[in-house]
């Protein structure tokens, strides 16, 4: 099975994975972060505006 190691964790490392994922199946995937979560900084406005869950 391949094993593929991604470095980062910014749009081009999860384009990357899901490009990966999509292309190849099998292939094992690990992902290195310095963090646990991803935050997408443009919608953060959305969340005091209550638009964030609809």
């Amino acid at each position: 099975m391949p094993q593929v190691t991604i470095v980062g964790s910014g749009f081009a490392a999860l384009i990357a994975v899901k490009t990966l994922r999509k292309a190849t199946p099998q292939t094992a995937i690990t992902l290195v972060s310095p963090k646990a979560e991803f935050v997408y900084y443009p919608s953060l406005i959305w969340v005091p505006t209550g638009l964030a869950h609809r």
